[in-house]
């Protein structure tokens, strides 16, 4: 699966099961929000992404709703730069495969 940006990455990072898969989550739509927005402004704006996830607390299974919020956050913050970092990669080898997907010509 190749990706499409930030979000894509962070869904990947996300087990499925972590999320108890209420109807009211908006993690696909939050995730393509992410994507539209691209890396650099992933970037400046860790901290708010980092809160919105904190915020989304409610769509977890109970047993990591009992995590207290400054571990959720931590691993969260880890989470989206990892997330960031993955999105650089991927965009990075797109860059490089690109001039070479067409033969060359005579």
């Amino acid at each position: 699966m190749t990706s499409k940006g930030v979000g894509t990455e962070l869904r990947k990072l996300l087990p499925g099961w972590i999320v108890s898969g209420k109807k009211s989550c908006r993690c696909d739509s939050a995730a393509q929000k992410l994507d539209r927005y691209g890396v650099a402004w992933c970037e400046r704006n860790t901290d708010q992404i980092v809160q919105y996830l904190v915020d989304q607390s409610e769509h977890l299974i109970p047993a990591f709703r009992v995590v207290p919020a400054s571990g959720r956050k931590a691993v969260a913050t880890q989470l989206v730069k990892k997330a960031i970092k993955n999105a650089k990669i991927d965009r990075t080898c797109q860059d490089i495969q690109a001039p070479y997907t067409h033969a060359p010509q005579k």
